[in-house]
């Protein structure tokens, strides 16, 4: 209904915006668009409405994704189904960084893990806001890290040290 409103409040008829309301991407048909854009909802959740439709989704040229959370999960998807990532953004907004993925069809490599967390092309990139996206990665590794401190065996683990490995990889990806 809200959709509806501010469709027919800006002037614009159904033959030039139809509103729909379905699960995932399934109120769409094969071909019916070539650009599908997805936000403010996890990276699982977009691979799960992702995978859902198969059928659009083969037909579809570009992604546009906004993950809330699981962003490397969502990289990955990317390019295990044959398509990369074109363009990346970061926003800042009331105090917190938003990933913008735009993904087109096409097989490239895999980039590393690492480079999955940051975001590959951001990294090319280097946008002003990188340092503060990598710091706020640094900083859930952190406390994973001090979670863990706080018990012997845990310490111990080969988990405690990938994640001590990692905040250190993360940490050498502050200066450019």
């Amino acid at each position: 209904e809200a959709a509806v409103r501010t469709v027919r409040e800006n002037g614009l008829a159904d033959n030039v915006i139809s509103v729909r309301l379905g699960d995932g991407l399934k109120s769409l048909r094969p071909g019916e668009v070539d650009t599908v854009c997805i936000a403010g909802m996890g990276g699982a959740l977009m691979v799960e409405i992702l995978e859902g439709s198969p059928d659009v989704v083969e037909t579809l040229d570009t992604l546009i994704l906004q993950p809330q959370s699981a962003a490397p999960e969502l990289r990955r998807w990317i390019y295990r189904k044959h398509w990369h990532i074109e363009d990346e953004s970061l926003v800042l907004d009331d105090g917190r960084i938003y990933e913008i993925i735009m993904a087109k069809r096409g097989r490239r490599k895999m980039p590393e893990q690492l480079m999955l967390e940051i975001g590959p092309v951001l990294w090319q990139k280097k946008p002003p806001l990188l340092r503060h996206h990598i710091e706020a990665l640094l900083f859930q590794e952190r406390r994973v890290a001090a979670g863990m401190e706080k018990s012997d065996a845990a310490k111990k683990s080969k988990k405690y040290q990938a994640v001590i490995r990692h905040i250190k990889e993360l940490g050498e990806h502050l200066s450019w």
